[in-house]
């Protein structure tokens, strides 16, 4: 009887032992909580809409704004610079005159060669008008002389045989046969003079000394433009150097004088890093912004990538051209920060990238309390299974964050609810929301108040503790127990 109340005694202690062990591993959890409760008071929540909006994923680049062209113009020949028609800054157009050397010479010669050119322009013009007269000129003389021709014959062989029965003199005859040579002479003379009449020779000679004509004046005028400067293009006077009085080398480098102009058309170089250029597309659009407009975003697009990349400071880059959309205000040379746009979706429903941040950071508070209570337990029987149990639940909810799966904590009402969403483009700011939440739904971002500043001025004095902890949103709220 006796050994029977012992082991009764022995145990009702046990179980007493693990009931007290059980009541402070909870009561030790509640202080904790009533802890952290506390660190909340006084602070709310900062949140944010669901709505529509726009979301770009974009790579970043540096860039400076350029002229589409930019020419340096120089004097072809040698000579003294007489006028200077442009400063730096001034706007010109295609053809205009921007500088001119002394031409007296060059003009005289171009006037010369205008005038020969006009005197074999008249020669030929009168060959080509007067050559169908000249040439029924020279057929009707071919036609008398023929006709000459066949009286004389004809006058000759009638004396032949009147000399012959003596009714005509040797006289007769003779001045018949001089006759019938002149005549034939004059007939061959007018046929000779006909085909040299109808022979183009003359007019292609003329022809030929027209063209000799218009080159020697081409020439002169090209002598005489190569005294001149003109602008190739519309654009502006970027640069002078010389001065009006100098006298200039010509050929090019040699000069003494030249005027740099550049096209009012500008577009945007920028440099892309080999890691990105992969993403990079042209006929993408691009955003950028320079500093001389702070609170302006220009826009463009991608028209040309560089096949090779440069090294600019040890790092691989791949030069881009971007067309400006509008370029009025911006000055060649200005540097800028470029976004080129990847991938966009428009009129998505978005959320703060901070409300995906609390979402994670409230999970974690809520894995960390069920982790406190299975711990309580863990010396308890059966408490091995608890523990399996936890580790599970965290590592399904682990998987859920693939493949673009997050979290975030939804206000409705008075009441915080932890949502899962599935996630899309991010431009950084912003996130797009594919699954999860709709339009109007209000989401939590973070909290202010009390706990976070006495967090942030705690935080750096210790990695642990309350003041950390404080940080961590609690399920419940702030403010709540």
């Amino acid at each position: 009887m006796v050994e029977r109340l012992a082991r009764l005694w022995s145990w009702v202690l046990n179980r007493r032992t693990w009931a007290i062990l059980v009541l402070v591993a909870l009561g030790g959890g509640l202080a904790v909580w009533r802890l952290l409760a506390a660190g909340q008071e006084g602070s709310t929540y900062t949140t944010a809409t669901v709505k529509y909006a726009d979301v770009a994923e974009s790579v970043s680049a540096s860039g400076q704004v350029e002229p589409v062209q930019q020419v340096t113009l120089t004097f072809k020949s040698q000579g003294y610079v007489e006028q200077c028609n442009v400063k730096v800054g001034d706007q010109v157009k295609a053809g205009q005159v921007l500088a001119v050397e002394r031409s007296d010479d060059l003009k005289a010669q171009l006037t010369q060669a205008q005038a020969s050119l006009a005197m074999a322009q008249a020669k030929y013009e009168q060959l080509v008008s007067t050559q169908p007269a000249k040439v029924a000129q020279a057929e009707a003389q071919v036609d008398q002389a023929k006709s000459n021709l066949e009286l004389a014959k004809l006058t000759l062989e009638r004396t032949e045989p009147m000399v012959e029965a003596g009714l005509a003199s040797q006289a007769e005859l003779d001045a018949a046969q001089n006759s019938y040579q002149s005549a034939l002479s004059q007939y061959k003379n007018a046929v000779y003079n006909l085909e040299l009449t109808k022979n183009p020779a003359d007019i292609e000679s003329a022809a030929a000394q027209v063209k000799s004509a218009q080159a020697q004046v081409v020439q002169a005028e090209n002598s005489f433009d190569n005294a001149r400067i003109t602008a190739p293009f519309d654009g502006f006077v970027a640069q002078i150097d010389g001065n009006v009085g100098q006298w200039t080398g010509g050929t090019g480098e040699s000069s003494q004088f030249a005027i740099i102009v550049s096209s009012t058309v500008l577009q945007l170089a920028a440099q892309v890093n080999e890691a990105d250029i992969s993403k990079v597309r042209v006929g993408q659009a691009v955003t950028f912004t320079v500093d001389t407009y702070p609170d302006k975003t220009f826009s463009g697009k991608v028209i040309s990538l560089a096949p090779l990349a440069t090294t600019v400071n040890n790092v691989q880059v791949y030069d881009a051209v971007i067309a400006i959309d509008d370029y009025s205000g911006l000055r060649a040379g200005l540097p800028a920060s470029v976004n080129i746009i990847i991938n966009q979706a428009r009129h998505v429903l978005v959320v703060p990238q901070s409300a995906l941040d609390y979402g994670a950071a409230y999970r974690a508070a809520n894995r960390q309390r069920r982790g406190q209570r299975s711990g309580a337990g863990a010396s308890a029987p059966g408490s091995r299974l608890g523990q399996n149990g936890a580790t599970t639940d965290a590592a399904r909810q682990s998987g859920a964050g693939a493949a673009n799966r997050s979290t975030v904590v939804v206000l409705e009402g008075d009441k915080e609810v932890l949502k899962p969403v599935q996630t899309g483009l991010t431009d950084g700011v912003n996130v797009e929301i594919k699954s999860g939440l709709a339009a109007g739904d209000i989401v939590v971002t973070g909290t202010t108040g009390v706990a976070q500043s006495s967090a942030s001025s705690t935080g750096q004095r210790s990695t642990s503790g309350s003041a950390q902890r404080s940080l961590m949103p609690m399920p419940g709220g702030p403010g709540r127990p």
